[in-house]
């Protein structure tokens, strides 16, 4: 009964260094005047021959027939077992757990080292690109101290999305709009102003004007990340910032305002 070839790829090796001599050996024609071509005979015994040496250097006379020739194509083959290592090493270089040569082209291709960015390890930002969607938004948002909430909407026409006469077949190329409501309530990150907001009944003359709600550290934090085709609406939601206002002894605040970027 015959039995079909294995498919399997043999185990990743790199050649050890009597291995990368041999195959140097090895492209040196053949005879008499190439001993160290012999089939690889004279580069063992030459190696053998040079470990029972130890520390000693041995004197011109003490050299047997053939082996200044397998010393010579011993020192060009440690010099390609080097470079074959660092082949071998490279291997490392495309994963950025193992990454070590060439970790400043990696985090200069993620954009790191970076404080804004809420990625700062290099191969969590690596595997947050694998899911550049509204969950993974909200999930990172939640890590940062914010409490989110996203949706989008890509532009154009859609089916099922329009009535007659209300949109034009292919209008043009246009970006993907994508809104992030922020509950400032609930966002533990968010520092309430201690201004108050111009309502009738509650602002009084010679008290600081609140400015717009300040999210600057979630926008930067997602411009790191979001994908640069976007549109995206940021709009604050102050419906339970009261009850998180008492909570936490400051100023009231309340409204809603949408920012776009």
């Amino acid at each position: 009964m015959t039995s079909c070839p294995s498919s399997a790829r043999p185990p990743f090796t790199c050649p050890t260094l009597e291995q990368s001599i041999q195959a140097t050996a090895a492209l040196l024609p053949r005879g008499k005047a190439w001993p160290a071509n012999d089939g690889g005979g004279t580069i063992a015994n030459f190696l053998a021959w040079l470990a029972s040496l130890g520390n000693r250097i041995p004197a011109p006379g003490d050299w047997p027939a053939g082996y200044v020739q397998a010393g010579f194509v011993a020192a060009l083959g440690t010099v390609r077992n080097w470079i074959e290592g660092q082949f071998c090493a490279l291997k490392d270089e495309f994963f950025c757990a193992s990454a070590t040569t060439t970790l400043d082209l990696w985090n200069a291709e993620y954009g790191l080292p970076d404080n804004c960015d809420p990625y700062p390890n290099l191969c969590a930002k690596v595997g947050y690109f694998g899911s550049p969607h509204c969950p993974s938004w909200v999930a990172l948002a939640a890590s940062l101290g914010w409490s989110i909430a996203c949706s989008d909407f890509g532009g154009g026409t859609q089916a099922g999305c329009c009535h007659a006469g209300n949109a034009l077949a292919n209008p043009g190329a246009q970006a993907t709009i994508v809104t992030i409501t922020v509950f400032l309530g609930s966002s533990g990150a968010y520092g309430i102003p201690m201004s108050t907001p111009s309502r009738a009944g509650i602002f009084l003359a010679g008290q600081q004007q609140q400015c717009q709600p300040n999210i600057t550290s979630l926008e930067c934090a997602f411009q790191r990340i979001l994908p640069a085709h976007l549109t995206v609406n940021y709009v604050t939601d102050n419906s339970s910032a009261f009850v998180a206002l008492v909570a936490r002894g400051t100023a009231a605040a309340s409204g809603r305002a949408r920012i776009s970027i």
